[in-house]
């Protein structure tokens, strides 16, 4: 969400297609980002700035973390969910 306003703390987003032919849905309540799911429409290399900062996270698939930036290497018609982790 790095182009919403930080006064913004609810609102998510469907099918929102990126570049590299990703779909992406996400939701943010009370601020924080809750989920991500992206769907890879031909396979190849996902790159997404960290949309949990200073918080814990699960990811269905294997990544790599460099810097804020995770790295995920897809495969066509693929599914990763990313979500906050509960403790």
């Amino acid at each position: 969400f790095p182009a919403i306003p930080k006064s913004w703390k609810n609102l998510s987003f469907k099918q929102l297609r990126t570049e590299g032919a990703f779909v992406v849905s996400a939701l943010k309540e009370n601020g924080l980002v809750k989920n991500v799911q992206i769907r890879s429409e031909k396979g190849g290399v996902l790159k997404l700035k960290n949309p949990f900062v200073n918080q814990s996270f699960k990811c269905d698939t294997t990544y790599e973390l460099k810097g804020d930036i995770l790295i995920i290497s897809t495969k066509e018609g693929q599914e990763i969910k990313l979500e906050i982790s509960t403790k």
